[in-house]
């Protein structure tokens, strides 16, 4: 690649539920736009709260030059493991007491796997039960084939007695009660990085917790400064609150048309929803594909 070449290469880091992947369906024009940006020479990274080993393989195969894995505490470039940070063992225990105490269904997400409680297993699995009630009714309308369906493996959930508690990146908890998050703000907020979680809840409150200053954006400054790029080279595309941190990191930051109004708000262009071409319109807008 030329020096000018090399000037115009652009990275793009991308979320994936809400972004790429909705009701356990891939857009498939995401996947499409995804392999023709990185035809023309540009990066493309997944940017997840996920563990990798929660990453479906169907994600995995569209093809990417590297990942950003639970929420900054993990960075791949291609398949290698480049950079990890984890939390001290005692303040994982800490973690691990509070929501034992309060019944709170949690989960420790380490570099590959996920050690979750039974209740949150089961939460889970009522959730994305719920979601492929309705896969053949969204598949239909968008007249997607079937196997845009990418199922996540939560049955390879571990029991949270599997952990390695020196390895642990990442906390999630999915509580029945709406003042949990703010709880854990109020007793864990000034040594852990805390947001509110993606997953829906009824009533009650989820939330991630990592360690203090890692974030999406800290990783993509990592991915940045690794691979020589500049910060406005970079496109960060997302629907959660879990991104506002990569919408600061990156050069131009993309909102989805499904993410909330406040975090619209904060970005530089806002496209079409996720199974609505919304990759794909925000890559075409830039003009990138």
């Amino acid at each position: 690649m030329t020096e000018a070449a090399a000037v115009k290469r652009k990275i793009i880091f991308t979320d994936i539920d809400g972004t790429i992947y909705e009701h356990e369906i891939i857009d498939q024009s995401a996947a499409v736009a995804i392999a023709a940006a990185r035809a023309a020479g540009n990066l493309v990274f997944l940017c997840t709260g996920r563990a990798a080993g929660l990453v479906p393989r169907e994600i995995r195969d569209i093809g990417f030059d590297g990942a950003i894995t639970n929420g900054g505490a993990d960075i791949w470039i291609d398949d290698a493991l480049v950079f990890s940070y984890a939390f001290p063992p005692e303040q994982v225990t800490e973690l691990i007491k509070y929501f034992s105490s309060r019944d709170i269904p949690f989960a420790l997400q380490s570099e590959i796997y996920t050690y979750a409680t039974d209740s949150l297993v089961e939460l889970f699995e009522k959730m994305f039960t719920e979601r492929r009630q309705s896969q053949d009714e969204v598949l239909t309308r968008l007249s997607l084939p079937a196997d845009a369906v990418a199922h996540t493996e939560w049955e390879t959930f571990r029991p949270i007695s599997a952990a390695d508690l020196d390895k642990v990146g990442k906390v999630v908890f999915e509580s029945p009660l709406s003042e949990t998050i703010s709880e854990v703000r109020e007793l864990f907020g000034a040594n852990y990085y805390i947001v509110g979680g993606s997953l829906p809840t009824d009533s009650g409150s989820s939330g991630e917790i990592s360690p203090p200053h890692i974030t999406k954006g800290t990783a993509i400054e990592w991915v940045l400064a690794k691979l020589g790029l500049p910060r406005e080279n970079s496109i960060g595309i997302g629907d959660s609150w879990n991104d506002q941190d990569m919408f600061r990191a990156c050069g131009i930051a993309v909102a989805m048309g499904n993410a909330p109004e406040e975090l619209q708000r904060l970005a530089d262009l806002v496209t079409t929803p996720v199974l609505a071409d919304g990759v794909k319109n925000a890559l075409t807008r830039l003009n990138l594909i």
